[in-house]
């Protein structure tokens, strides 16, 4: 049985602790195959403290998942990816995020929780 984990989030979330290399490193000791990163996407406009990255943070969190990528290769599969919320006025953006990720999942947690700025 291959052991995965594709939903951890990172610190950008404001909902989540640690520093992305201690994630890799509990996978590993806890003989995982394969992790992958899918911190909340962020929306331009958007700003959700303590649920979703800024819009800021996005490229920090690739350059930090990429690096881990390199540096885990001979221990770990890593992966990166996003989940989002669909907004129908956010779909474009969500088209851009699909073709940097490795993968996406949707976790729909509801319009009421979005304030736009």
């Amino acid at each position: 049985m291959q052991n995965f984990n594709y939903h951890s989030h990172t610190k950008r979330c404001e909902h989540a602790i640690g520093e992305d290399e201690e994630y890799v490193k509990a996978a590993i000791a806890n003989g995982f195959q394969v992790m992958g990163f899918s911190d909340h996407a962020p929306y331009a406009g958007v700003h959700t403290p303590g649920e979703r990255m800024d819009k800021e943070a996005l490229e920090g969190y690739i350059a930090s998942v990429k690096a881990l990528q390199k540096k885990y290769e001979k221990e770990i599969e890593i992966r990166i990816g996003l989940e989002f919320e669909y907004f129908e006025d956010q779909l474009l953006e969500l088209l851009e995020y699909r073709d940097r990720f490795d993968y996406m999942i949707i976790g729909q947690h509801g319009p009421a929780f979005v304030e736009v700025r």
